[in-house]
């Protein structure tokens, strides 16, 4: 996961935190998610009683600061790093994005070619994903949300949710509102995003 860092201690890991490593220069952070965006996602990717894959080891690596953004410099160190990872079987999250950026594109297609499995946000502008990085590169598997029901069950409808990026670019919709996961503040803290 390349995001905003991870707190490796939630219970939701229960000891399948891999590798962690910091791209964010300047504020000796060492990979500890101090945003609580990079927790929630590796909660919801790997996470024990809220993940899809229950029982995978989560990598981490920090490529946002404690504000939530970033540079495309540091995320594509990131990539990097998950391109010469020694995992077998790779698959890199990036809930991440921003402007087109011909850079951030080309190292995320290198990943691709190398044999890692690519999945991306499309993003939360309620635009054209195929007008920002990396969610306009060919080959990734790029996700729009869909919204929860109108009853505020926690059944999700078949629409996109307002603020998802969509358009051709987007290969797959999935539930992407009031998603709830593992959150920074403690071992067993938790909290909803959208």
């Amino acid at each position: 996961v390349l995001d905003t860092g991870i707190l490796a201690t939630h219970q939701e890991f229960d000891g399948r935190v891999g590798d962690v490593e910091d791209f964010v220069f300047g504020d000796n952070n060492g990979g500890i998610d101090c945003d609580g965006h990079g927790t929630h996602v590796a909660g919801t990717a790997v996470g024990a009683n809220v993940g899809v894959a229950r029982g995978s080891t989560v990598h981490a690596g920090r490529v946002m600061g404690c504000d939530g953004t970033g540079s495309y410099a540091d995320v594509i160190a990131g990539v990097e790093w998950v391109a010469g990872h020694r995992a077998a079987v790779k698959v890199a999250v990036l809930s991440l994005g921003g402007p087109e950026d011909e850079a951030m594109d080309a190292a995320v297609e290198s990943l691709i070619a190398s044999g890692t499995t690519v999945v991306v946000a499309a993003g939360n502008d309620a635009e054209d994903a195929c007008k920002s990085s990396p969610s306009r590169v060919q080959g990734a598997i790029v996700v729009g949300a869909t919204t929860q029901g109108s009853d505020g069950a926690a059944s999700f409808v078949d629409e996109a949710a307002e603020y998802t990026n969509a358009g051709p670019c987007v290969d797959i919709f999935a539930p992407g509102s009031n998603i709830l996961s593992a959150y920074m503040g403690g071992s067993n803290l938790y909290v909803q995003f959208s």
